[in-house]
């Protein structure tokens, strides 16, 4: 076959390929869920609130750093110390708790009851462990009757829905949708003000509590110095649950901290992020049955509280180690205020009692993949905001990277990911018969270009301005290479793929002869940068994002263009890189007008949603738009990701430009520099 011939079908496949990725991309993806526009409002502005109350109150926490420290270490001594669950156990029996250890929520399920003993009516407090068992439920399956005393969770229980936050359950509603489902429960015409809605359900409330002989609470922390409870809270009601004849804990092996100077370390944090407050109306701690000793010196057990206090503690086997770091999740919700994913999709990305990503990955290790999938897995953007956000600093993109590398082993999700890895063998091929078609152009240079496979297939425009780019700052042409580095198959979990991805790639880095390779991509600059010592043994001693390469060069000044410049989640808070595509942008002439949410707080373009869900995704995109607008930018430039340009292209208001795009409109001709 003749040179022509070879390339001519190397480009009918490019081209077949990019359109059949173009089809999959908007046909095969169903199923997709919507949050209900009314619920949506009410989660954004639930959740705005608190992030401003965090804004005025942080100057009320000056050691922040230093407490979100402590915390940390705290967790990783803390969870999954089976010796310190030993000294736990032995202190609260010490403080006359009945304690019952339980493997498995059947086994606390059964101890509870147990305790409840022939009573048929009880009262709890809010307590996520007790939604995972579904607690209230099952006793009423058992012929006890539950009341939940929390508002938010008494509207839940009575409407049936998922909670949309750990500490606010009923953040996705407003006042008339709660208005409506009291009125439908209780017959009653329950007007839409928030004073009247409190006081109806104050008053059914206290009357459950003045009935019942039973009071059912989770824990914030057990103190295994002190054999204390921790409870905190702002209603009242735990004070009142708590002081029934009889008192019964639920909670987490994982609630278990050294000591109250630990565990109040937490409490003072959870608090903050749930919140914005900087302390709880009250904190309860709790170190037995209530006594006197008031006459003869002698105890007595149930004076003005319980004379029966119970703790049941359910240690459950982690398993792998890496899973234990999703442990060390103390429920703040703190993840869940500026997720794209879950601001746009609410208590439908998550599990039914733990919400957004770490909610999936909470799933995956106790119900399995297929749990993992149908809560959200490939939903999550894995954009870094909810680590950015958790006072214990939990990488959850990471640990969703994970599961997913284990999901697409499930033979059970075979068929359901069938179109994920009907897309990425597209892009990859695309991209690699791009490169066929290249060759290596002008091979054997120091420097080499490496679009990425995303960009040579949906984003052309930015491999073509930056190989300009490059060559004009550099002053020679660097040569190319295209193809696929294993990150279109990393982004969907095929680990195998992804490995045997890279290696044929770094097969080709190595035959171009390039000692430095220039990436546009932010993935593909996270893929070879974890793999730098098999890119070194193959003659690449660095890679260069582009704003670094490119980064001194002068342009025509464009003066009096006032723009905004969209951090890529993965080159800012993965990489800590902000100021470096700002400078080049500067050295054009360009005003960088910054938006609200900047930097490490930067919002995600919604990029992997936009593919797969498009509904969901193209809000995402369209809010980091409106941001620019609103800051008084004229132009919104993206940072040379082709996700970011290709979301940001599908927005509306504002003029959206890539920055090598745009840095190739302003070279400067040689004769000019002469």
């Amino acid at each position: 076959m003749s040179s022509s011939a070879i390339e001519l079908s190397l480009k009918g496949s490019y081209i077949m390929a990019t359109a059949h990725l173009k089809l999959l991309s908007r046909f095969l993806f169903g199923g997709e869920t919507r949050f209900d526009g009314s619920r949506k409002k009410s989660l954004e502005a639930a959740f705005s609130s608190v992030i401003k109350r965090q804004e005025e109150n942080s100057s009320r926490l000056p050691d922040l750093d230093g407490m979100k420290a402590r915390l940390k270490s705290d967790r990783e001594f803390s969870v999954g110390n089976e010796g310190l669950l030993e000294v736990a156990v032995e202190n609260l029996r010490k403080n006359r708790f009945k304690v019952v250890i339980a493997s498995s929520l059947e086994e606390a399920f059964e101890a509870a009851v147990s305790a409840i003993g022939a009573e048929k009516f009880a009262v709890k407090s809010k307590s996520n462990i007790t939604k995972e068992m579904r607690l209230v439920e099952r006793l009423s399956e058992s012929g006890i009757e539950t009341v939940e005393t929390d508002i938010g969770d008494r509207v839940l229980q009575l409407s049936g829905e998922r909670p949309s936050h750990p500490t606010g359950p009923v953040s996705h509603l407003g006042r008339k949708a709660i208005s409506e489902i009291i009125s439908a429960s209780s017959g009653l015409d329950v007007p839409a003000d928030p004073e009247a809605i409190v006081g109806f359900l104050k008053t059914e409330i206290r009357d459950a509590i003045q009935k019942a002989r039973v009071g059912i609470t989770g824990a914030n922390a057990i103190s295994a110095s002190e054999g204390s409870v921790v409870i905190i809270h702002n209603e009242g009601n735990v004070a009142e649950v708590s002081r029934l004849e009889k008192h019964i804990i639920i909670a987490d092996s994982n609630k278990i901290y050294e000591d109250l100077a630990s565990a109040l370390n937490m409490v003072k944090l959870q608090t903050y992020y749930a919140t914005g407050s900087v302390t709880t109306a009250y904190i309860n701690i709790i170190s037995g049955p209530s006594r006197t000793a008031d006459i003869e010196k002698k105890l007595f057990y149930g004076v003005h509280g319980p004379k029966e206090a119970v703790v049941i503690i359910v240690n459950r086997d982690q398993q792998a180690e890496w899973r234990k770091e999703s442990q060390y999740c103390i429920g703040c919700g703190g993840c869940l205020l500026e997720c794209p994913a879950y601001l746009e999709k609410g208590p439908r990305f998550g599990s039914a009692y733990k919400q957004g990503g770490i909610g999936v990955i909470d799933s995956a290790i106790k119900e399995g993949m297929e749990a993992a999938y149908d809560n959200g897995l490939y939903s999550c953007l894995k954009c870094g905001l909810c680590k950015e956000n958790c006072p214990v600093s939990i990488d959850t993109p990471s640990m969703i990277g994970k599961i997913k590398e284990e999901a697409v082993k499930d033979e059970r999700l075979k068929k359901r990911l069938r179109p994920l890895r009907l897309v990425a063998n597209s892009v990859t091929f695309a991209a690699n018969a791009r490169g066929a078609l290249g060759a290596f152009s002008a091979k054997g240079k120091k420097t080499a270009y490496f679009p990425g496979c995303v960009t040579t297939v949906n984003t052309p425009e930015i491999r073509d301005a930056a190989i300009k780019v490059i060559e004009y700052a550099l002053g020679e042409r660097p040569s190319v290479l295209e193809g696929c580095c294993g990150g279109a198959w990393d982004s969907f979990g095929f680990a195998e793929e992804r490995e045997k991805g890279f290696n044929e790639f770094s097969k080709r880095a190595e035959e171009s002869g390039a000692e430095e390779i220039i990436v546009s991509c932010p993935h593909c600059y996270e893929i070879l940068m974890e793999r730098g010592d098999r890119l070194e043994s193959a003659g690449v001693l660095r890679v260069l994002r582009f704003s670094e390469a490119v980064g001194n060069a002068e342009f025509i000044a464009d003066n009096g263009l006032k723009a905004a410049y969209h951090d890529s989640c993965v080159f800012g808070r993965r990489y800590g890189v902000y100021d470096e595509p700002r400078k080049a942008l500067k050295n054009a002439g360009v005003e960088i007008v910054e938006m609200e949410r900047t930097r490490e707080k930067a919002p995600c373009c919604g990029f992997p949603l936009i593919l797969r869900e498009p509904l969901s995704g193209g809000p995402i995109a369209q809010k980091v738009a409106d941001s620019a607008i609103s800051a008084g930018a004229e132009k919104l430039i993206t940072s040379a990701c082709p996700g970011c340009y290709y979301a940001m292209k599908r927005t509306s208001g504002i003029e959206v430009e890539d920055i090598s795009v745009y840095l190739s409109k302003k070279i400067i001709k040689r004769k000019e520099i002469l």
